[in-house]
């Protein structure tokens, strides 16, 4: 398993492991004491009231809206009426709520960031507005045949045995988190996936276990927990990671470098010829570079950590390692990088894959890249880091002035 996928389920883990604790904290409900029990009963709301001022301070609009959505779930969970009989039919708006919960997780994951008060958030706005008529008109008289519809057995008898959870909702619930899952491991159309995934069983347990009076406090709060620490880290990503790589940026190499004592060695990377290759083939095809770059330098081993330092220019940092140690894994690197080739899309390649290709095309430009490095490290003619950076960066002169595509060492 590549490092790359290892991280993808690493930071899957996170958002799941708090629903885990959920489930623990549930099956543990009747030994927990009583003053405890008494606060964990307003935790949800406290809860999605902290994640709707921080949604709204950073203009999130995909998680104060599924806030939304969860906060009008849960308030209707806690009043909802014991039993029919009234006008409006308490099992239809269940039935609704447990089909259109998932599809809004997935929703709301898969549109892209356009505000709160946008016309784009105000239109998120207006779809949760149009669920709440649909599921106000189901569960009055004359919505009966929706209402059978949400209902209706789709499994054979005994299939999926006795539960409050309608069986049209099961395969919804199933197919938005194996969505989600997909989406977070390939990188693709999804935003934040992995904790929207961690967030659909919370959800799925909350309703599951309806009758059970912690059930609705301990899943809605880890529901918003997990949207909490979302949101903290999409405002670190955006604080210290670096959009067009996903490496540490300038911001989080600086305080890192303060951090630095004992022994450790630096190196600067350098793309070689890359203004000439932006010049030539187009800054878009440049940014093309620095990801396939990024990528490679995010795994260079021996605990080095890479950041991007700024345009063509890369930053590893080994603590507690010497010059020598850290060579190794930088010539691994540099091998590595000058022997991926880049493929330079044809310009006229069509953007999607068509469905019958044309044989006789144009054979791909394949392009190979190739990095110079100069690495230095803390010693008594360089004692700050600042100094090891200054030195690695004459290293990173001199492997340019020796022909390029080398590491050379101060």
């Amino acid at each position: 398993m590549s490092p790359a996928m290892n991280r993808k389920i690493t930071a899957l883990a996170l958002p799941l492991g708090i629903t885990a604790l959920a489930w623990v904290l549930f099956f543990k409900w009747e030994t927990a004491a009583a003053s405890f029990i008494a606060k964990v009963d307003y935790s949800a709301y406290i809860i999605f009231l902290i994640g709707f001022l921080v949604s709204y301070r950073f203009n999130r609009s995909g998680i104060f809206y599924t806030l939304t959505v969860l906060m009008l779930c849960r308030l209707w969970t806690v009043n909802r009426p014991a039993a029919s009989g009234g006008a409006i039919d308490p099992d239809t708006i269940y039935n609704s709520i447990c089909f259109l919960i998932p599809l809004n997780i997935v929703l709301f994951s898969l549109l892209r960031e356009r505000g709160i008060l946008t016309s784009g958030g105000r239109g998120r706005a207006g779809i949760i507005l149009l669920q709440v008529l649909f599921v106000v008109a189901a569960a009055l008289p004359g919505g009966e045949d929706i209402a059978g519809l949400l209902a209706k057995n789709v499994f054979p008898p005994g299939f999926t045995g006795a539960h409050p959870v309608p069986q049209p909702a099961l395969p919804v619930f199933l197919l938005s988190f194996a969505a989600l899952v997909y989406g977070h491991l390939s990188g693709r159309f999804f935003s934040m996936a992995n904790y929207y995934a961690g967030v659909l069983p919370a959800i799925f347990a909350a309703l599951y276990y309806r009758d059970h009076q912690p059930a609705g406090p301990v899943f809605f709060s880890a529901s918003g927990i997990i949207l909490l620490v979302a949101l903290l880290q999409d405002s670190y990503s955006k604080a210290y990671l670096d959009e067009l790589t996903g490496l540490p940026g300038r911001r989080a190499l600086k305080e890192e470098l303060l951090k630095l004592g004992g022994t450790y060695a630096i190196a600067m990377l350098d793309i070689d010829f890359f203004k000439k290759f932006n010049d030539t083939h187009g800054h878009h095809v440049g940014d093309q570079v620095l990801k396939l770059v990024g990528s490679i330098i995010k795994d260079v081993g021996g605990g080095g950590k890479a950041y991007r330092y700024g345009g063509e220019e890369f930053t590893i940092i080994f603590p507690g390692k010497k010059t020598g140690e850290a060579i190794p894994y930088l010539e691994k690197l540099r091998e590595t990088i000058a022997k991926r080739p880049f493929i330079l899309r044809g310009k006229d390649r069509p953007a999607k894959k068509p469905d019958e290709v044309k044989p006789g095309g144009k054979p791909a430009k394949k392009l190979h890249i190739t990095v110079s490095i100069g690495v230095s490290e803390k010693s008594e003619k360089h004692k700050t880091a600042d100094e090891v950076v200054k030195a690695a960066d004459t290293s990173l002169y001199k492997a340019k002035k020796n022909g390029r595509n080398r590491v050379e060492a101060l």
